[in-house]
């Protein structure tokens, strides 16, 4: 039926969107979220520094589908990703409050 086909394709174009723009939907959602809770937590009367920290591409299960496009040495083991994040964690300012940090230290732009 027409009802049928018609529901086919919006799954279809569904599930092609769904896979071009996750990432920058969920990094859209992170950034709104670290923002505000940067803003409200900087006002307490203990501040509290709140970052968003990219691990890279760590050899997960998660990352598995994605990882033949990783040139080898930027695929982390977890060991590896959180001790450079433990880095970034033990070294921040109030200076960085709201911001965006790769597991290298570098800043991230919004």
């Amino acid at each position: 039926s027409k009802t049928a086909l018609n529901q086919y394709y919006l799954q279809v174009i569904g599930i092609h969107i769904n896979k071009l723009h996750a990432s920058f939907i969920i990094c859209h959602i992170y950034k709104k979220v670290t923002k505000t809770i940067s803003v409200e937590f900087a006002h307490k009367k203990d501040p509290i520094i709140c970052i968003l920290l990219h691990p890279g591409t760590v050899d997960t299960d998660l990352s598995r589908p994605f990882q033949k496009n990783v040139p080898q040495e930027k695929l982390f083991t977890t060991e590896f990703s959180v001790q450079k994040l433990l880095g970034i964690i033990n070294n921040v300012k109030k200076s960085d409050n709201g911001k965006f940090y790769a597991w290298d230290g570098q800043e991230i732009p919004w």
